[in-house]
């Protein structure tokens, strides 16, 4: 049972389309009645088999108190499937596992936390915790980053481009430059348009 467990798991990360029945099985024997979460440990620089089985050790026995439903490797990933949990308690228990495996081996792990949907959604889960490791460029590595500052860094980075649009806006109106004012107002709502936001948050950026 476990394996078979593992093997879903891994499947179902990578897409492989179930039917309702199967999948209605598999939320009974994980014992799952609202929604999870996913999340992913990277492993840095060179690792050996016998440290990715002590990651999963230190996981398996620290993250019960998060509602732990099953581990899967994938690549250099090990995937933790959990409940719904407070977003302290997690990085809490997170930043333990991280001190624990750090002692043993002396190496860093970069672990992406995701948001919380339906159990049917796990392939859009690891979908979004893979985009949320990109940003361990700019974070570093050996850090832990959620879906929250996926957020907070691409609302930061759009302020910051329309802080420098606007000021262009306005260095091109008191030269009288109404080219490049135009070309500046063009910019800025394509902007918008590219990150697609929703409409109040571009009223709220306007004014």
């Amino acid at each position: 049972i476990p394996l078979a467990k593992e093997q879903f798991l891994r499947d179902r990360a990578l897409n492989k389309v179930y039917s309702k029945p199967v999948l209605d099985y598999y939320r009974t024997l994980f014992d799952i009645d609202g929604d999870i979460q996913v999340i992913l440990f990277e492993f840095e620089d060179d690792y050996t088999i016998k440290e990715m089985y002590a990651l999963e050790k230190i996981v398996k026995k620290n993250s019960r108190d998060l509602g732990f439903q099953m581990t899967a490797f994938l690549y250099n990933y090990l995937l933790l499937l959990i409940r719904k949990g407070e977003s302290g308690d997690i990085l809490s228990i997170i930043q333990k596992i991280k001190h624990m495996y750090y002692d043993f081996y002396d190496k860093n792990i970069t672990v992406a936390v995701s948001s919380a949907k339906s159990f049917d959604q796990l392939h859009v889960l690891y979908q979004e915790v893979r985009e949320i490791l990109n940003y361990k460029f700019y974070l570093g590595k050996g850090c832990t980053i959620t879906d929250k500052d996926l957020v907070e860094q691409t609302t930061r980075g759009i302020m910051i481009n329309m802080s420098n649009i606007i000021e262009d806006i306005v260095i091109s109106t008191k030269c009288g430059n109404i080219p490049a004012v135009k070309e500046a107002i063009e910019m800025f709502f394509e902007d918008f348009r590219q990150e697609k936001l929703e409409k109040e948050i571009i009223y709220t950026y306007s004014i």
